[in-house]
């Protein structure tokens, strides 16, 4: 028996596709705009146009599709914009973190206290304390030889001064928690 109706997934794909094809310039000026990253809005149309390829056999109204591809659309760079954003405050959070540096001028005035919590740390975390933090160890030359990424470095760096933290702040009690300039709990 034959069927003179098309499948409508089949169809479906086919008027996606046209869409796509006529309209590539005024799709790519839309997501443009909304995330304005000219260099990712081709990419973000093709990440669209995947997801909608999949399941376009979910279309049910093949007069709205293109409706429904410009939601998806939508969708796809409203999750870039959330996810850069993310990632932004996450990377500010981070260096703001990790910038707070260690000042020489201080070296002389600082706890005691110190070589005893930094003796209570793992040999990995103590390198990585004595290297960036008391000495003057570059992070990029730190990572490699490591064989790390720099990001990778940056949250073991950060874990590092965290549990140095922890320890002086058992061993000194509020005089860590004034930074242990004038440490007065060794005398």
């Amino acid at each position: 028996m034959k069927r003179d109706r098309k499948d409508p997934a089949s169809e479906a794909l086919q008027r996606l596709e046209t869409h796509v094809d006529k309209n590539r310039d005024r799709l790519v000026n839309t997501v443009r705009r909304w995330i304005r990253e000219p260099a990712l809005a081709e990419d973000l149309l093709q990440e669209a146009l995947v997801k909608a390829l999949s399941a376009a056999e979910q279309v049910e109204d093949v007069e709205r599709l293109e409706a429904w591809f410009h939601q998806i659309l939508r969708n796809t760079a409203l999750d870039h914009s959330r996810k850069e954003q993310r990632s932004r405050e996450g990377s500010l959070h981070l260096a703001h973190e990790l910038n707070e540096s260690w000042e020489p001028e201080f070296a002389s005035n600082t706890c005691p206290c110190l070589a005893e919590a930094l003796a209570e740390l793992s040999s990995a975390d103590q390198d990585l304390i004595e290297k960036l933090e008391l000495g003057e160890g570059e992070p990029t030359e730190a990572a490699r030889e490591l064989g790390i990424t720099r990001n990778n470095l940056k949250v073991r760096r950060h874990r590092a001064r965290n549990q140095l933290k922890d320890r002086l702040v058992k061993t000194c009690g509020t005089c860590a928690g004034r930074g242990c300039l004038d440490c007065t709990c060794q005398s």
